[in-house]
């Protein structure tokens, strides 16, 4: 009995494990590579602040069969002059290469608060960029694919129509992000969600840590 307790407990670990690993990505382990994106968190790195010195670049596309990626801002924390100017930056271009068209403002600061950007095509290309002074704790974006819905309606049935003329996949339904930009996949759901912030997005590991805890203490 006490074996199947901890076998079924270690299956939930994994699946928990799973489910974090599967919803965030972290920019800085991925720099140089290509990523595909159906809704997902884009934080710049998993630890508390970003390092020194660094020029990653990260490609994100779209899954074969949508046409459109949004970024969607959910916080900045990145080194900025009392001026104004960028001494670390976050650029995005429309594109699979930086050589691409350059899109919106160097992002720095923390003015972008719920900013959002979506691709002219099937890719963004993320830069991010610091310096050898200061570190600060980054950004975090909620990068979600799309399709454009014709008549106020999804063409596939595995879609999510979020009125406002965008078709998401329905797995992203109630998953505590939002990717619909308008909040309309996280409505009339039966789970709590925390409020995103620059010290809650940081955070995630440690509350799974807590619940599984919480679950070993309750089966023994």
């Amino acid at each position: 009995m006490f074996r199947k307790q901890v076998q079924n407990i270690h299956l939930l670990f994994v699946a928990l494990t799973l489910q974090c690993a599967s919803s965030t990505i972290s920019m800085t382990d991925h720099c140089g590579s290509t990523i595909t994106v159906l809704g997902d968190r884009l934080l710049s790195q998993t630890s508390q602040f970003y390092v020194d010195n660094l020029d990653c670049t990260l490609v994100l596309t779209t899954p074969s069969n949508y046409n459109t990626i949004v970024l969607d801002f959910e916080w900045v924390d990145i080194e900025q002059g009392p001026t104004g100017t960028c001494y670390d930056y976050l650029e995005v271009y429309a594109g699979p290469e930086v050589r691409y068209d350059k899109l919106g403002l160097t992002a720095c600061g923390q003015s972008l608060e719920r900013y959002e950007m979506n691709s002219p095509g099937t890719s963004f290309t993320l830069r991010f960029v610091t310096n050898f002074t200061v570190v600060r704790q980054g950004f975090s974006l909620i990068v979600t694919s799309y399709n454009k819905a014709v008549d106020e309606s999804c063409s596939d049935n595995n879609e999510y129509y979020c009125n406002n003329f965008r078709c998401i996949d329905e797995s992203l339904l109630c998953d505590c992000k939002d990717n619909c930009v308008n909040n309309h996949d996280e409505e009339d759901c039966d789970i709590v969600c925390e409020t995103t912030s620059v010290a809650s997005s940081k955070g995630g590991w440690q509350r799974y840590q807590i619940v599984i805890i919480a679950i070993l203490i309750i089966a023994l």
